[in-house]
């Protein structure tokens, strides 16, 4: 992904650019890497135990529009996303994800980065 839009209902001033790229490690297991500015600077900085919190995640949906829920296999692993991968502030990183899932079935899907 390199084109980022605000999430309905956001009402924050983070305006974030960059690149998300999500490739296949081996079946179930994704790698996600990031190159990102205007992220939330208090990420990395600050305990952060909310779900979603200064998250990456790959949701069910197609568009920002309709983001829908975190998408992954939810009869073989639990929800990977709810309390990670997160970023630290710093914006260029990459972090392994158990989805249960193909590569191939993350193809078209959003990806939220949360503040």
């Amino acid at each position: 992904a390199n084109r980022f839009e605000a999430y309905p209902g956001y009402a924050g001033s983070l305006v974030v650019e960059g690149t998300v790229n999500v490739s296949g490690a081996t079946f179930g297991i994704q790698t996600v890497s990031f190159s990102l500015n205007g992220l939330d600077a208090q990420c990395g900085s600050a305990n952060h135990s909310q779900p979603n919190a200064c998250g990456i995640h790959v949701h069910r949906g197609s568009s920002c529009d309709d983001a829908q829920g975190h998408f992954w296999d939810n009869a073989t692993v639990s929800d990977p996303w709810s309390l990670g991968p997160t970023y630290s502030g710093a914006g260029g990183e990459a972090l392994a994800v158990a989805t249960g899932l193909d590569l191939k079935d993350l193809g078209g899907k959003v990806i939220v980065v949360h503040d």
